[in-house]
């Protein structure tokens, strides 16, 4: 697992950029985690949508607040098939799997459902009092994400090493920003206030 090959540069790279920007070294560590969970998500066949809070941060900058959730819906014509959403659900654990992380809650995840909550136990390198000690995950394939657009997301760290030259730390580890579906800022902030309001 390349995260844990390399967790003493990861463990200096994080504690470098939360200290410069002012941020928690478990925020900052998420967020990496976050991002390559998605990288991996974006390189399969399946059309999802990328939503909610934290497509708000990571594709489109526009909050400068965390967000520990990712949202995601598939990108379908009509209602989604059993298929798309057992495809969903196989991806998922998969790259779970493959990244050596637990997911917690397998007994209470259905490919069946419209909805689903994967909580996900990751090997961090830093204790918390602060944030959840998981990656959560959250499917919801029962309203059409729409409108969306294809955008690069990035993480705080390629952030923080882009606009201070260090181009080479960003190759090495693979922090390039990457392309994905995302529900547009407008519609999902439109999402956010009626979700206030009910």
């Amino acid at each position: 697992n390349w995260y844990r090959e390399y967790q003493a540069e990861w463990k200096e790279i994080i504690e470098t950029v939360a200290r410069e920007l002012g941020r928690s070294e478990q925020m900052v560590e998420k967020d990496t985690i976050q991002s390559i969970f998605l990288f991996e998500l974006a390189k399969s066949e399946l059309p999802f949508v990328f939503k909610g809070g934290t497509s708000l941060s990571k594709a489109y900058n526009l909050v400068d607040r965390f967000s520990e959730d990712i949202d995601l819906n598939i990108d379908t014509v009509s209602k989604p098939t059993e298929g798309q959403r057992k495809k969903l659900k196989e991806n998922i654990v998969s790259i779970i799997d493959e990244f050596g992380f637990t997911l917690d809650n397998a007994d209470n995840v259905r490919s069946r459902r419209n909805y689903n909550r994967y909580i996900i136990d990751y090997p961090t390198v830093f204790a918390s009092n602060f944030l959840k000690e998981h990656l959560i995950i959250e499917t919801a394939v029962y309203i059409k994400a729409y409108p969306c657009e294809r955008l690069q997301a990035t993480s705080i760290i390629y952030d923080y090493l882009k606009q201070n030259g260090y181009d080479d730390l960003i190759t090495k580890y693979g922090l390039e920003p990457f392309e994905l579906n995302v529900q547009t800022a407008s519609r999902t902030l439109i999402d956010k206030l009626y979700a206030l309001k009910t």
